[in-house]
């Protein structure tokens, strides 16, 4: 395979020995029989230091998945150069980016930050197939589309890092209010049945402290789904009545400021 640094996790216990030329045959563990086609493209980048023509996305998310598990640097690479590329000429599609987006086998992609210009243009057509928050949430079809994401998915949408001040900052789905964000995960919940590890995923996408008085209060202590203790909900409420305090204080300065002669 030459100088390239790959890992071959091979279980010696595996190894055969060819009956006609007595050359060693080792075996690569891989997870699915579905993984041997990407396999053997990497394999033959090894080889020949290029990606087969025509491979499509979704085989290359494969080969850039399995290349990762071989240490097969320069394969990875270049399968993340070909789909960022596909990104930038707009051969990604919005059936692909939903895919990508509920597709529980492919969740770990939109973790992978060497694949983020793709997950980038994938991430702006489904916002654009969802719209905002309240148009999910007052739609049937797309709540039943949202409900289909994966909780990876679900985060990349809502996070407060993708979609604060009610607008979609840097790729998330606008947002018109947290109690709506709630409503959503909630659905999503219900429909999903989210183990302890995804729900803690979730949580990324909610903003507990932008919630209104009644959906803190009353609404989050009953989601039992999503993990939190009374004690933290205590919490949440008591940050919130810190800072609408403090607001109340900064105000009384101000008019007395401005009311002085």
């Amino acid at each position: 395979v030459g100088t390239e640094d790959v890992r071959l996790t091979i279980s010696m216990r595996s190894a055969r020995v060819h009956e006609a030329d007595s050359r060693p045959l080792l075996a690569v563990p891989l997870d699915s029989p579905e993984d041997l086609a990407a396999a053997k493209e990497v394999v033959r980048f090894m080889y020949v230091q290029a990606l087969s023509p025509g491979v499509g996305p979704l085989q290359l998310l494969a080969v850039h998945r399995l290349a990762q598990y071989l240490l097969c640097a320069s394969c990875a690479a270049a399968c993340a150069t070909t789909l960022a590329s596909m990104a930038d000429a707009q051969g990604v599609d919005e059936a692909l980016a939903l895919k990508v987006f509920s597709d529980l086998s492919l969740a770990h992609v939109l973790e992978d930050k060497g694949l983020a210009p793709f997950v980038e243009a994938c991430r702006d057509l489904v916002v654009q197939h969802f719209s905002c928050t309240l148009v999910v949430a007052r739609r049937e079809k797309l709540m039943l589309a949202f409900e289909g994401l994966s909780a990876v998915g679900v985060v990349q949408l809502l996070a407060p890092s993708n979609s604060s001040g009610g607008s979609s900052g840097d790729g998330g789905l606008p947002v018109d209010c947290e109690d709506t964000v709630l409503y959503l995960l909630h659905m999503w919940a219900l429909h999903n049945k989210p183990n302890a590890d995804a729900a803690r995923q979730l949580r990324k996408a909610l903003r507990p402290l932008a919630l209104s008085a009644t959906y803190l209060q009353l609404v989050l202590p009953q989601l039992e789904w999503l993990g939190l203790s009374a004690k933290d909900v205590s919490n949440e409420c008591s940050m919130v009545g810190g800072w609408v305090l403090q607001a109340l204080h900064i105000l009384l300065d101000m008019m007395i400021v401005a009311c002085s002669p």
